[in-house]
């Protein structure tokens, strides 16, 4: 059954009678989770028989979502808007932003909420600064008034160095941490050797305090000409970042050029090789760097993809004593699972193939389902819930 037949059969039927129609069907055959969607079904079948609810939007070319306390939501647009939906769907627009160098692949980019909202009332904004010949990617740190709708008390945190002409191939995926720490991920800019440069912030992760100033436990602090910020580098082009409290550790997705996508556990001072090696070929077929995917002194993908998914958006679960991976796929249309335990890679299992379109973002809500941002000029936020609570619950109830 497609979309727009899902939504005129709640239209037609009501929402109670469209619920136990769409539980019928995804309660039929489970299809391995590995193999394609059936372009007929509700979902693809998998063991978290997953339903997706729209809960708002349209938003244009949405890059994440944040959330806030009493089931508010904060979700960015690339063009540039940070949008405040509240509990039933509606969006407003939250005025004072800073200039942001919108086109290309940059704009407004990732949100992210302080731990501590309800006492702080603090936001984090990564976006892309400057002009057409000389961009940075930034982290803003600033205060938002719920009441007046309006982001106050900017400052600053960090800007990327030096500039770069392309405004793509940006990263940009903030993680924050309950002890005050903000991870922020950047690309190669299409210039590949930056991400082996000490001395550039391209191509690395780099970790500061929230309050701007840079850790003296960062791993090259100490190293002359070395940005002192930089946690790990040699990346392409990282965008999900994710923190595991539980464990302490930093999770990152990352684009390959061709083929050779990532999962990387990322840890302090360590290179992950971009582009001395890669499991992926240039655009032009040639083999990146050495030609091979390992190389002393690099740290190995703790996951590949071949052919390329192109991941985006990241998040962790913790599901009983166990831990998964949770990341969208933009070229790939679907969510992905990854199992995990200590520092490997389990199982993989694909959700959703084909059935959203291509997705930007995923997050764990406070109320525990998971939640994604499709990447289209009329994106929407969805929110994942088991198909056995939509039929007893009505969780989530809206237009599919």
């Amino acid at each position: 059954m497609l979309r727009e037949d899902r939504a005129a059969m709640l239209r037609q039927t009501g929402w109670p009678l469209a619920v136990a129609l769409l539980t019928c069907l995804i309660g039929t055959s489970p299809t391995s989770a590995s193999q394609p969607a059936d372009p007929e079904a509700v979902a693809e079948e998998s063991s978290e028989g997953l339903v997706p609810v729209r809960v708002a939007g349209p938003f244009e070319f949405p890059w994440s979502v944040g959330f806030l306390p009493d089931g508010w939501l904060l979700v960015t647009e690339k063009p540039g808007r940070l949008q405040l939906v509240t509990p039933d769907g509606r969006a407003q627009a939250i005025k004072g932003l800073p200039p942001i160098r919108t086109g290309d692949q940059g704009g407004l980019l990732d949100v992210a909420v302080d731990p501590d909202f309800g006492q702080n009332k603090t936001v984090y904004l990564s976006y892309t600064h400057g002009t057409l010949e000389a961009s940075t990617v930034r982290i803003l740190k600033g205060r938002l008034d719920l009441r007046r709708r309006v982001l106050k008390d900017h400052t600053v945190l960090f800007e990327s160095d030096p500039p770069a002409s392309a405004n793509e191939q940006l990263g940009g995926r903030l993680a924050v941490t309950r002890d005050g720490y903000l991870f922020l991920s950047l690309g190669d800019r299409w210039e590949p050797g930056r991400a082996q440069d000490l001395s550039d912030h391209a191509g690395s992760i780099i970790r500061i305090h929230a309050d701007g100033s840079v850790p003296s436990t960062n791993p090259f602090v100490s190293v002359p000409g070395a940005k002192p910020e930089i946690w790990s580098y040699g990346h392409r082009n990282p965008q999900g970042l994710v923190a595991d409290e539980r464990h302490g550790q930093v999770w990152a997705t990352e684009h390959g050029p061709q083929g050779g996508d990532e999962i990387n556990l990322i840890q302090a001072g360590r290179n992950y090789g971009w582009p001395m090696v890669s499991h992926g070929l240039n655009y032009d077929g040639s083999p990146v760097g050495s030609g091979g995917s390992t190389a002393p002194g690099v740290e190995a993908p703790v996951h590949v993809w071949l052919p390329s998914i192109a991941p985006s958006g990241l998040t962790i679960r913790q599901e009983g004593q166990a831990t998964s991976l949770w990341l969208g796929a933009l070229a790939g249309q679907m969510v992905v699972r990854l199992g995990l335990s200590e520092d490997r890679a389990l199982d993989e299992r694909r959700l959703l193939e084909g059935e959203l379109g291509r997705i930007r973002d995923v997050r764990q809500g406070p109320d525990g389902f998971l939640y994604v941002l499709t990447d289209d000029p009329e994106g929407h936020l969805y929110r994942l819930v088991p198909a056995a609570d939509v039929a007893r619950q009505g969780i989530g109830r809206g237009p599919l």
